[in-house]
């Protein structure tokens, strides 16, 4: 019986075979896009829950409580590790610095290897104790060499990563000998000493690391941040609870523990939490950690909605398709009632033909899968992706299989199989099209969905091109930045001498970030000197030399700029720069605040001058105050202007010469002013591509379904649209007529599709501090653009219809 069965299906398919291309076309996109978007929330979802009691495991972070706001920090004093291990011994505890970027190098037979590492770990002996990183790897052992519980033994200890290993020992690793008690330097002069090997780490965690350093060796050489209470400098402190423990009945105790070890001002100002770790990559309360990226989970859900919108959007396709074939499988079914068929005969019949069409569809979705995820793991480089298709997306696979054929087969096979045998045979070919049904409404359904789509992404690419083109308060143009690796005044003297006589270099500046600058950012708390503590607000510190306000074209409007008289050499500064801001936060003018001392973190001074506020946060975020000063020992960069018809890569290469002849054993690292721009807004760059992407496949399923449809409806109405030539109907009048079958759905998709986008792209805009505003341009364009695609693709067919010979027409 299933021989004849896949007989007749074969011969069905071979007779239809546009009618089976177009299904398989559109469930085969639908597929890909399903397992593609399924492959990226897994790989997303699963950041860091391979680890041994994941649900036991958690991040201390803390909430910075201010007169004005309260902020959430992910990091936590460097001290607040060893305290917790004195005061709950039944805890589990480890901390972690970084990561930090670091010089790191090997002398192998004479020949020096030197590289910049920044993804560098100071970690306690607990580290990779608590975080037990074997289950990652499926059944293979994550260390190569050494173990977690003697690795950091030696105060000078350093554990490496296979990729660490193949750079700086290639002979000795390719050749499978041992690395351990061998040596690196770290800055070219401190030895650290091989103490373990691990597999790298998966991308998929928020613990990325190349090398771990005894962290004891980071406090010795750093005293006063590893003593200081007060202060956040990159520290990571994370817990494993006993299963006694609640996280609600820990966080409690936090409270008098803290009192214990912090001063009346911080224990008011600072509060612990904890946060699960497999919760710390979709949680954006508390942002991102340094090397990694947060992605949310809402986001993610909107990605698994898109998935299954496009993918429905392919099965109503062939539901639509397969009842509109339906007349004419008719006498077919017909036929073989009379001749002892059975109903749940025909329908399992249909339904194994839905599941073969289905089939082919998954197996070419599967491919296509392959070669998308391989694009991205390339295109997403930037937020280093690592999809593969793993074992669980072959379960996922079958199930879309199973899921799909049933949905998509189902009520077809039902519909036809329910054919009575008289009635099928007798049959006129007569078929109610315009009568409103399932078929109609399922078609409203489809378009309603693209017109969504295709608004989100018009509103979307508007939001983008707003925040490549908006005014940011400062010049960017030819603007190229290079890590300083020193803060020797004469080095730096001598390396903007040699960048000054560079014919295409228009202007030098050294600091500690360009203006727009969040992931390079010295937070502090201001207030004027004569207010109580408990006023201070926060604010960024900008360590500035004396020419940034030229070099960045900044506008200054009252007081004055920073002078050689600011340049104090002592580790201390004697003047303030401010920006508006931070003047109508403190609830003055920029004319009153001049001359008066305004006290932060690190210091107390006047306040010289005041420039307009420019955007030192991404567009997602409001302007921020800000306090610019010349101090010593905080340049990390240096700001290069070119002129912009100079030519990138030789202007590059000039820098990194002179660069190299000022610090020939540092390592040259630059940035270009768009790319870092662009790097700010790189989650809602993936929010867009997969708007575009979604759009672009939902209009070409949804085209497809409505050329198949405007096939059949000329099919059908052949008669009709020879008599009415004959009557002297003309072939525009023909046109009309066709198109008015779907023209009236897609109006009412179009209407329906526009509501639900303003809602849901007026709430994702409402993210965002500096946004566009909503604009009904977007959603004619849109419309338009359904209309005409919809035209186009079933235009052939409607004027091969209209032109045909009447004749021939009355006489089919």
């Amino acid at each position: 019986m299933l021989r004849n069965q896949l007989t007749s299906i074969w011969r069905n398919l071979r007779s239809n075979f546009a009618y089976a291309t177009i299904n398989t076309v559109g469930l085969t996109l639908g597929i890909t896009c399903a397992v593609v978007i399924y492959t990226f929330i897994s790989y997303e979802r699963n950041f860091d829950n391979f680890h041994k009691d994941t649900d036991r495991i958690y991040r201390v972070v803390q909430l910075n409580h201010t007169s004005e706001q309260t902020q959430y920090w992910n990091t936590t004093a460097y001290t607040l590790a060893k305290a917790i291990r004195t005061d709950f011994p039944e805890v589990q505890v480890t901390q972690s610095a970084g990561p930090l970027t670091r010089i790191i190098s090997s002398d192998v037979g004479g020949q020096v290897i030197r590289h910049e590492l920044d993804k560098i770990l100071f970690a306690d002996f607990n580290y990779l104790q608590l975080f037990n990183f074997d289950d990652a790897y499926e059944g293979q052992p994550f260390w190569l060499e050494g173990s977690a519980g003697s690795a950091f033994d030696k105060l000078n200890a350093t554990i490496i990563t296979e990729e660490i290993a193949a750079r700086y020992f290639p002979d000795a690793y390719r050749n499978g000998e041992s690395l351990l008690g061998k040596v690196l330097l770290l800055n070219n002069k401190d030895p650290l000493e091989i103490t373990g090997v691990v597999r790298n780490p998966p991308k998929n965690t928020t613990l990325l690391f190349e090398m771990l350093i005894n962290y004891e060796f980071f406090a010795v050489n750093n005293p006063y941040f590893a003593n200081n209470w007060s202060g956040n400098y990159q520290g990571y402190t994370y817990i494993k609870l006993a299963d006694q423990h609640s996280a609600e009945n820990f966080e409690a105790q936090l409270s008098p523990f803290k009192k214990k070890y912090l001063n009346e001002d911080d224990n008011k100002r600072i509060e612990y939490r904890l946060q699960p770790v497999d919760e710390i990559h979709t949680s954006e309360e508390f942002g991102t950690s340094i090397g990694s990226y947060v992605i949310s989970s809402a986001m993610l859900n909107s990605l698994a909605l898109i998935g299954i919108l496009v993918l429905l959007i392919a099965v109503i396709n062939y539901i639509n398709l397969a009842t509109a074939q339906s007349l004419k499988r008719s006498k077919e079914v017909g036929i073989k009632k009379i001749l002892g068929s059975s109903r749940s005969n025909l329908f399992s019949q249909f339904l194994l033909e839905t599941f073969v069409l289905t089939l082919i569809a998954t197996l070419h979705g599967y491919a296509f899968s392959q070669l998308i995820i391989d694009w991205l793991n390339g295109y997403l480089f930037h937020i280093n992706l690592d999809l593969t298709l793993h074992h669980e997306v072959y379960w996922f696979l079958a199930a879309l299989l199973v899921s799909t054929s049933l949905i998509a087969g189902f009520y077809p096979a039902l519909l036809i199989s329910g054919y009575s045998p008289l009635k099928a045979v007798l049959s006129n070919n007569d078929q109610k099209i315009h009568k409103f049904n399932l078929r109609n409404a399922l078609v409203i359904f489809q378009f309603t969905v693209v017109q969504v789509l295709l608004v989100a992404t018009v509103i979307a690419s508007q939001q983008m091109d707003f925040f490549n083109e908006k005014d940011l308060g400062f010049n960017s143009d030819g603007l190229l930045t290079v890590n300083v690796p020193t803060q020797s005044a004469e080095a730096l003297d001598n390396f903007k001498t040699q960048l000054n006589k560079i014919s295409a270099v228009e202007k030098v500046s050294y600091s500690s970030g360009i203006p727009l600058a969040p992931n390079r950012q010295y937070g502090t708390s201001f207030r004027f000197s004569h207010q109580p503590v408990a006023l201070q607000k926060d604010a960024e510190m900008k360590v500035v030399g004396l020419d940034y306000l030229e070099m960045y074209g900044l506008n200054l409007v009252a007081g004055r700029w920073l002078n050689e008289s600011n340049i104090t050499g002592d580790r201390s500064f004697n003047g303030f720069v401010v920006n508006e801001t931070l003047v109508q936060m403190l609830e003055t003018t920029p004319e009153e605040i001049l001359g008066r001392k305004i006290s932060i973190n690190e210091g107390t001074a006047p306040v010289i001058g005041v420039i307009s506020d420019f955007h030192n946060m991404g567009l997602q975020k409001k302007i921020t105050p800000c306090l610019l000063f010349n101090w010593t020992g905080f340049i990390s960069e240096v700001g290069i202007r070119y002129n912009v018809l100079a030519d990138d890569a030789e202007v590059l290469a000039q820098v990194e010469r002179s660069w190299k002849n000022a610090f020939p054993e540092k390592i040259f690292k630059y940035e270009f002013i768009e790319d870092y721009i662009a790097a700010n807004y790189q989650v809602e760059q993936l929010i867009y591509d997969a708007f575009r992407v979604s759009a672009a496949l939902a209009i070409i399923i949804g085209c497809l379904g409505l050329y198949g449809l405007i096939s059949f409806v000329s099919k059908v109405k052949t008669k009709e649209i020879g008599i009415r030539r004959t009557l002297g109907a003309s072939v525009y009048g023909i046109v009309v007529l066709l198109s008015s079958y779907f023209i009236r759905m897609l109006l009412v998709s179009i209407m329906l599709g526009s509501v639900i986008a303003w809602i849901f792209m007026d709430e994702w805009l409402r993210e965002f501090v500096y946004r566009i505003d909503m604009n009904p341009l977007f959603f004619l364009i849109s419309a338009a653009l359904t209309i005409v695609l919809a035209l186009l693709s079933t235009g052939f067919n409607m004027v091969k219809a209209a032109v045909a010979y009447p004749v021939d027409n009355l006489r089919e």
